[in-house]
């Protein structure tokens, strides 16, 4: 039996003409065209079946205008679809887009030409015309200008005897003590009462001389002497030596005088007191005192005293200020009992 042909088309099959021939062909040549080698075969009969017996496939025009056909309608059907979907979508019912919220605000364009002017023409002038004019200046013509000149700028504690040594602050600075003991050499006496009896109050058994703490002022023209302050100044007026002011160096306003005068009328001591009452008021209140070891009279106050020679009148005088406060009441009996008269002075001779 021969194989099925499985296309006529195909050009590796044989048709029974070409088997022939190529049978034929074996033949003549003695080749084998199955092993592809010359090499020689038994010769064989082969017979070529009829063309009526071959299988018969399709006619090719047939199948031709089969595809054609169905190619066609293919289109059409693809076109008409086509066709379809647009006339849809063209006809398609409109859905209404969503409101957008986020819409910017609508615009009133509206232009309100109603100018709107305030009808108020009320200007509110005031016509208040009253134009005050005070022209008082209150102008203060006092010219009372106050000149007083107290130079008393001491505290009132400079006057303060804090110690209880007869020696106010002012004192205590003058001689160098300590303000806040009594007794500053420890020699078992308060600094003041040495002081009143010229002594030192700085070194036991010392002179106030000796200290260096005073110094003795002689006034040779009236015959005295007396002991001051050695940092305290001692001056006269002018060429008189008859009034000579020793002044503290302290801002106290204190200062200290003496007077002499000459007794020309030998006045006794009662008699004098009417003589200097210009100097010594007969109002002042006067005690019974001793000065220089000779009779004399003290204030009251124990600001002034008064004494007679045969040659003199003295008055010695603690002005205190306008503060009314004594700051050197225990210095001023310092220098009353250093006063001396200088026909009383021993000379010492070699």
């Amino acid at each position: 039996m021969f194989d099925k042909p499985r296309d006529n088309n195909n050009s590796n099959q044989l048709n029974g003409n070409q088997l022939g021939q190529q049978s034929n062909g074996a033949s003549s040549t003695g080749l084998n065209l199955k092993n592809g080698a010359n090499t020689p075969t038994a010769e064989v009969d082969v017979h070529a079946m009829p063309k009526k017996f071959l299988p018969q496939g399709p006619k090719s025009s047939g199948g031709s205008w089969g595809k054609i056909v169905l190619t066609i309608i293919g289109v059409l059907v693809v076109v008409g679809a086509v066709a379809a979907g647009v006339y849809w979508y063209i006809n398609r019912p409109q859905t209404p887009a969503p409101q957008n919220n986020n819409q910017p605000p609508v615009v009133n364009q509206n232009t309100n030409v109603n100018i709107n002017q305030p009808a108020n023409n009320n200007a509110n002038v005031d016509n208040n015309d009253n134009q005050n004019t005070n022209v008082n200046a209150n102008v203060n013509t006092n010219l009372n200008i106050n000149t007083n000149v107290n130079t008393n700028t001491s505290s009132p504690d400079d006057n303060i005897d804090a110690d209880n040594d007869s020696l106010t602050y002012n004192e205590e600075a003058t001689f160098g003590t300590n303000p806040n003991n009594d007794d500053t050499d420890r020699d078992g006496y308060k600094d003041g009462a040495e002081i009143k009896n010229l002594y030192s109050p700085l070194l036991s058994n010392q002179t106030l001389i000796d200290s260096g703490l005073v110094t003795n002022f002689m006034n040779d023209m009236f015959g005295y002497s007396v002991y001051r302050p050695t940092a305290w100044l001692a001056q006269a007026l002018g060429e008189d030596l008859g009034t000579v002011t020793i002044l503290p160096d302290s801002e106290s306003g204190e200062f200290f005088t003496i007077i002499a005068r000459a007794n020309t009328k030998k006045l006794t001591l009662s008699q004098a007191r009417n003589e200097v009452s210009d100097i010594l008021p007969i109002n002042i209140g006067m005690v019974n005192y001793t000065l220089a070891k000779k009779p004399a009279l003290r204030s009251g106050d124990q600001t002034k005293v008064l004494m007679v020679t045969d040659d003199y009148i003295y008055v010695i005088s603690h002005n205190i200020g306008l503060s009314g406060q004594s700051g050197f009441s225990t210095t001023f009996d310092m220098m009353l009992g250093s006063f001396k008269l200088l026909k009383d002075i021993k000379i010492p001779t070699n």
